[in-house]
């Protein structure tokens, strides 16, 4: 099972707001889940945890860069809506 699978099936897991390993199984039998993800196959919720325990501390390290190269690439317009809050366009 490749590491990415891995990385993104917990990416995954975070943007539904799920917080736990175990959380996997409900995706499981999901296609929509795999694809949308580019997940070849999905590990259950056991595997899923040895292998992020695994590479934690390689992905700690590798993050903060990951972050940075996100936020660079998007730059949000910060205006004055209508109602003169402060806003973002994008």
């Amino acid at each position: 099972m490749a590491d990415s699978d891995i990385v993104r099936s917990c990416v995954g897991l975070l943007v539904q707001g799920e917080s736990d390993f175990d959380a996997i199984e409900n995706y499981r039998l999901d296609k929509f889940y795999k694809q949308s993800l580019g997940i070849e196959l999905l590990a259950p919720s056991p595997t899923l945890r040895q292998r992020m325990d695994a590479q934690a501390l390689a992905l700690s390290e590798c993050v903060p860069a990951m972050i940075e190269s996100l936020l660079k690439s998007h730059r949000p317009d910060y205006g004055v809506l209508p109602c003169g809050w402060l806003g973002s366009t994008a």
